[in-house]
C-alpha cells in the first residue's frame, strides 16, 4: 500500500526502535569486560552472552518474513519490543549464567522480529518519494547503538553496575513499544 505523505513520527519512533534492537547487542558486547566480573570464570560461556542473540538471527533469519506475513508487521514488531523490555528488565536482576543464556536466546528472537518488522513498517508509512532517506536512516541504527553504549551507557555501568545498563535498556525498550 503507497502513502501519498510520510508519516515522519512514525518513521522516526520505527528508527527507534531499531536503536534499541541494536542496543540488545551493544548493551552486552560494550561491556564485555565488566560482564566477565558478574560471571568471573564464565570464560568461553561469557562470549555466548553476546552472540547468542546473533545466532538466533543466522538459525531464524529467513523464516522471520515468515512471521511477519502471518503475524503482521505492527503486531510483531509491538509484541518483540514489550517481550525484549520484559527481557531486559529480568536481565537487570544478573541471574545467574545459566539463566541468562536463555534469556539472552529469547532475546534474539525478539531482536529479528523488530529488524525484519521495522523496515517493512518504515516502508508503509513513507511516501515512494521519501522511501530512501527513510531506509538510510534504518541503516544507522546499529553503529550509532553501539556508539551512544560506548558514550552514555559505559560511564553508566561504571557509576552504577551493569545492572544500570540492562534496567535503561529496558525502559528504553518499553517507551519505543
Amino acid at each position: 500500500m503507497e502513502t501519498a505523505r510520510t508519516r515522519w513520527g512514525l518513521v522516526l519512533a520505527i528508527w527507534f526502535a531499531g536503536l534499541v534492537a541494536a542496543g540488545q547487542f551493544s548493551k552486552t558486547a560494550v561491556i564485555y569486560a565488566e560482564l566477565g566480573d558478574v560471571w568471573p570464570g564464565a570464560g568461553l560461556w561469557l562470549g555466548l552472552v553476546v552472540s547468542v542473540v546473533g545466532a538466533v538471527g543466522i538459525l531464524f533469519g529467513t523464516s522471520a518474513g515468515l512471521a511477519v506475513a502471518r503475524i503482521g508487521a505492527r503486531r510483531l514488531l509491538l509484541g518483540a519490543l514489550g517481550v525484549g523490555a520484559a527481557l531486559s528488565a529480568v536481565e537487570a536482576w544478573l541471574p545467574s549464567l545459566w539463566l541468562m543464556l536463555p534469556l539472552r536466546v529469547a532475546e534474539g528472537f525478539a531482536h529479528l522480529a523488530i529488524v525484519v518488522a521495522g523496515p517493512v513498517l518504515m516502508g508503509r508509512v513513507a511516501a515512494a518519494r521519501d522511501q530512501v532517506a527513510a531506509m538510510t536512516l534504518w541503516s544507522t541504527f546499529f553503529g550509532l547503538a553501539f556508539t551512544l553504549t560506548a558514550t552514555l551507557g559505559l560511564p553508566l555501568v561504571h557509576a552504577l553496575g551493569p545492572a544500570a545498563l540492562f534496567a535503561v535498556h529496558a525502559g528504553l525498550m518499553a517507551m519505543a513499544a
